[in-house]
């Protein structure tokens, strides 16, 4: 893919510049069965679940559209193709992009689709080895149909893992976001990178310990 960088005020130029290292820097994982997350407020108080909440409190079911925590934790460093291709069988050859590290996309589940959108995930493989895994949504997307789904993914996220590491959402040359949740096997992150403007690209993924 490649990116149009005409007529685009010079200081996002600078950003555009980076935005492949930027986005490589993204580690984190999600399954691929659909599962319900409820968001629940009572008495001022919100909770997360994944039944429906209590007759008394007001009820938001989220569209997240993500998948079982249990394979992320599956995930780990060092897994083989074959190993990987195992426990995600509906995994296909992938389109071998490259991350900085030299890290490759071996493997390919697309689309997932999560918070009503469509992603790729991107499996890399350092050698032959399992590294991280990458959801990529769509090049150019508006910001507010990234932000709302980032929102989206990070309150379904926050609900399984607990409260963020951080957080930063800012709209300065273009909207950037960046969420992390430290696992014990490893860390989980949802990331948007500005593009122009108006525009702008959403990731989520998951980056495994070094055994």
């Amino acid at each position: 893919m490649s990116l149009c960088l005409i007529n685009m005020n010079p200081k996002l130029l600078l950003l555009r510049k980076n935005i492949w290292m930027v986005a490589t820097l993204c580690i984190g994982v999600s399954s691929f069965s659909h599962a319900e997350v409820y968001k629940c407020e009572n008495a001022g108080k919100i909770s997360y679940q994944q039944s429906p909440c209590e007759t008394k409190s007001k009820s938001t079911k989220m569209a997240m559209g993500s998948a079982s925590p249990n394979l992320w934790t599956n995930l780990k460093s060092g897994l083989s193709v074959a190993e990987v291709q195992r426990m995600v069988p509906q995994a296909k050859n992938g389109d071998y992009s490259s991350l900085s590290n030299g890290a490759r996309g071996l493997l390919q589940v697309s689309p997932v689709n999560v918070a009503g959108k469509k992603f790729a995930a991107n499996f890399f493989f350092l050698g032959d080895r399992f590294h991280r895994v990458n959801f990529s949504g769509p090049m150019n997307d508006s910001n507010e149909s990234n932000l709302k789904a980032f929102n989206q993914i990070f309150e379904g996220f926050q609900s399984r893992y607990g409260v963020a590491a951080n957080r930063r959402v800012a709209n300065e040359y273009g909207l950037s976001a960046r969420a992390e949740w430290k696992l014990p096997t490893g860390e989980v992150w949802i990331v948007v990178v500005p593009i122009t403007a108006t525009t702008s690209l959403l990731n989520f993924g998951y980056f495994p310990n070094s055994n």
